[in-house]
Formats: structure tokens, C-alpha cells, sequence
């Protein structure tokens, strides 16, 4: 279904689409996007670490909650995974499309590094298939970086936001923890 919205000498059309699929087809799919982001990454030698922000870094997440992906890039990677040629743009550098096309095809790609950490970057994706949501935001390393605490998992670090002390236990879930190595 279309209606036709007017502005002066504008016309814009709006679809409504009504989706036949239950509420929690969106969350299997986000959760199932974040274990594959977690598998790909931690095994990339370009980065050292990721967590979550957002609700569901503060464990308040709904079935349609997107994905606020802290990600560290290494030292001798965040020069061109960081880089910033315009603070605003409807598109990003060659390095952050092919890393943010590893997960699916982007309908939708928006660069405000404005809202991006100090030397880091901030980009928007909607992806195509999925109309899944993720908040990508990449940020050099430094000793300073990620500044939470970690507990070991295998041969990687995992860690938490908002962790007061190290943790040993299991995590209950693949969305709760991510990377550092």
C-alpha cells in the first residue's frame, strides 16, 4: 500500500509493508548476525577487541533492539580502518565496505563521525536482505582502550560493558560477550 505525501512542489510516495513473520524473527536474525560478527572478527588479526553499547550492552534489549557494535581496530590496521575523509557522508571508505559487506549486502550506509569516540568513526548500516540494524563504531587502539574488564574464554578475551570486576563464569549467551584479544 502507497500514499502520496505533498509538499510544495515535492511529492514523496510511503509504503507501508505488513510482514506475515512473528516479532522474534528480527532478534533470531540480530543474534544470529552478532555470532557470526564475533566468529569473523575474533579470528581477524585487524582487531583486538569488541562490545556491545546500546540496549543491549545494557541488557535492556527488545525482539527489534539494533546492534551498537564497539569494535577496536589494532594499531598498524585503525590508520585505514579509522580513517575519516568526511565527517558526514551517505557512504564510507573502501576498507569499512568491505569489512561491513563480510555480514550481508548494505541497503543503507550513513558516516556521522560526530557521534564517533575521539579518532574513531561512526557508521550507520541497514542491510538489505535482513533489514537488520548495526551501529558499527570502530576505534584505534590504545592502552586506554576498551576500558572494561575481560574474562578468558578459549584463546581469546571476551569482554563485557559495564563489568566492575573480572568474571570467570560461562556467558549465559553469544550477544552478551564479544571479543579482546
Amino acid at each position: 500500500m502507497h500514499n502520496n505525501a505533498c509538499q510544495p512542489g515535492k511529492s514523496a510516495r510511503i509504503f507501508t509493508v505488513e510482514s506475515p513473520q512473528p516479532m522474534n524473527t528480527y532478534q533470531i536474525s540480530r543474534d544470529s548476525l552478532l555470532a557470526e560478527i564475533v566468529t569473523a572478527l575474533s579470528n581477524d588479526e585487524r582487531f583486538v577487541a569488541a562490545w556491545l553499547t546500546g540496549s543491549l550492552g545494557r541488557d535492556d534489549a527488545d525482539a527489534l533492539s539494533d546492534l551498537d557494535l564497539n569494535v577496536v581496530a589494532a594499531t598498524r590496521h585503525a590508520e585505514t580502518l579509522c580513517d575519516r575523509p568526511q565527517q558526514v557522508s551517505a557512504g564510507t571508505t573502501a576498507q569499512r565496505l568491505a569489512l561491513i559487506s563480510r555480514f550481508g549486502q548494505p541497503a543503507v550506509i550513513h558516516e556521522n563521525h560526530h557521534n564517533a569516540p575521539m579518532g574513531g568513526t561512526f557508521t550507520f548500516v541497514l542491510y538489505r536482505d535482513s533489514a537488520l540494524m548495526v551501529d558499527w563504531i570502530l576505534i584505534p587502539e590504545s592502552p586506554r582502550s576498551p576500558g572494561c574488564c575481560s574474562t578468558k574464554l578459549g584463546s581469546r578475551f571476551l569482554r563485557r560493558p559495564h563489568q566492575n570486576r573480572i568474571n570467570s563464569e560461562t556467558p549465559r549467551s553469544q550477544s552478551e560477550w564479544l571479543f579482546s584479544g
